[in-house]
């Protein structure tokens, strides 16, 4: 939960404002890291009940992970640059920080945290790094902070000149572990962790697929509306159903408010329909053979009526929740588990040779998931780009010290804190790349 580890830092390690004048102002979160107080994206909540992670163990094992949903690498790199800038700079907006520019000074790592509206407060006790790094580690993950990572943050850490740019540096590391982040005891199995490469280049033509998902605020009957149909009438049951009558017009829409085209599939019974006044676009790229509707497409696995439907599909027909996932799975008997035909169309592109990436702008999407190994892990981006991860990092190499907390871990590890290192190690490289 982002948000938690947001908030578990200044709790745990004494953050206080630093004049009595300022509140505590978190700008935009829910931009940043996919939560934020009061900003549902969905009244379904920020993520999914039953959603499984598109990576690691927890897909092998079937096993749900609601909050992975938001695990994305805008989300990832934004709440470690974040918590970089609250623990280096203090609560400001200093490359990226989770706050607003307060008015004065500049970013400095020197720990007077001249601009901010308040910092850490937190004084590590004992005489070594070594200690350091145990107290940290007891207050942000129990104590279940591994003896490999402890060693990678002593050796990454000990180079620091002084007491209080050390902590600095031993808590920006900490926070980038899967044993901050989950409940897990984590076993590294001392191999590192494998990327996925590149393809290679191509010599097949560029070609895209755009899907563009609405979330249910399409109302179909109003973008295509059917005209002239036989042998019943349809528009008239239309203009009906939705509400005219001798005294009202309804909420169907007139003729004169629709854009006549002609059908182009002679098997169904209607010889012309009327798109929406305002989509002139669509009727343009209609006529000129660019654009085309596929109607009265749903997730029906046979024909049912009132009386037998509840027994007769295997989707929830009237949950809208399950048949947006559905309708991004295309696998009414779960024969893909976890994957979407976005995905599954990616991994065939890739097994006959053909260069292929996935993209999404809106977060983590079943849609874009194929089977682990198949194909190629889609690009999360968001629609407003992608910041820079640790512009300005504590020591040398920094990035690859934080990979290598995150190294590969053996089959009894801790599922979900693998889920984490999977994601972030995936999230780091398409970011370098």
């Amino acid at each position: 939960d982002f948000f938690i580890y947001q908030t578990h830092i200044p709790s745990t390690l004494d953050g206080a404002p630093m004049r009595n004048d300022f509140n505590v102002r978190l700008w935009k979160i829910d931009e940043k890291i996919g939560q934020g107080p009061y900003e549902f994206t969905t009244v379904f909540s920020f993520w999914l009940p039953d959603y499984v992670p598109n990576v690691g163990p927890a897909l092998t094992a079937g096993l749900a992970s609601p909050e992975s949903m938001i695990i994305t690498m805008p989300n990832t790199v934004a709440l470690l640059n974040g918590m970089f800038s609250l623990i280096k700079y203090g609560l400001s907006d200093c490359n990226n920080g989770f706050s607003t520019y307060p008015g004065y000074s500049s970013c400095s790592d020197d720990g007077v945290y001249a601009r901010s509206y308040g910092h850490l407060f937190f004084d590590a006790s004992g005489s070594s790094v070594s200690d350091y790094i145990t107290e940290i580690a007891l207050l942000l993950t129990a104590g279940r902070l591994s003896t490999e990572n402890h060693s990678r943050i002593e050796q990454a850490c000990s180079s620091k000149p002084d007491k209080a740019s050390t902590t600095r540096c031993i808590q920006q590391l900490v926070v980038t572990t899967a044993e901050f982040v989950s409940t897990n005891r984590i076993t590294h199995s001392g191999e590192k962790r494998t990327t996925t490469a590149n393809p290679p280049a191509s010599t097949e033509p560029y070609k895209a697929v755009i899907y563009f998902y609405l979330s249910g605020g399409c109302d179909s009957y109003n973008m295509l509306v059917p005209m002239s149909c036989s042998p019943v009438d349809v528009y008239s049951k239309y203009r009906r159903i939705r509400g005219k009558s001798d005294i009202a017009e309804g909420l169907g829409l007139p003729l004169k408010r629709l854009l006549e085209v002609q059908a182009n599939n002679i098997q169904q019974p209607c010889s012309t329909f009327g798109i929406h006044e305002n989509l002139t676009s669509f009727k343009e790229l209609y006529d000129q053979g660019e654009l085309n509707f596929i109607a009265n497409v749903g997730l029906l696995a046979k024909p049912v009526d009132v009386s037998n439907y509840s027994g007769q599909t295997p989707v929830q027909l009237f949950a809208h929740n399950a048949m947006a996932l559905e309708a991004q799975r295309e696998d009414l008997v779960d024969e893909f588990s976890g994957t979407g035909v976005g995905g599954r169309m990616s991994d065939i592109l890739t097994g006959l040779g053909i260069p292929t990436n996935t993209f999404s702008i809106d977060g983590q999407q079943v849609l874009l998931t194929g089977k682990p190994g198949e194909g190629p892990s889609q690009y999360i981006l968001s629609s407003s780009g992608l910041s820079p991860f640790n512009a300005d990092p504590s020591i040398t190499n920094m990035n690859e010290v934080i990979k290598s907390l995150n190294n590969a871990t053996t089959p009894d590890s801790g599922f979900f804190g693998e889920t984490w290192s999977t994601k972030l190690s995936d999230a780091l490289d398409k970011q370098e790349s």
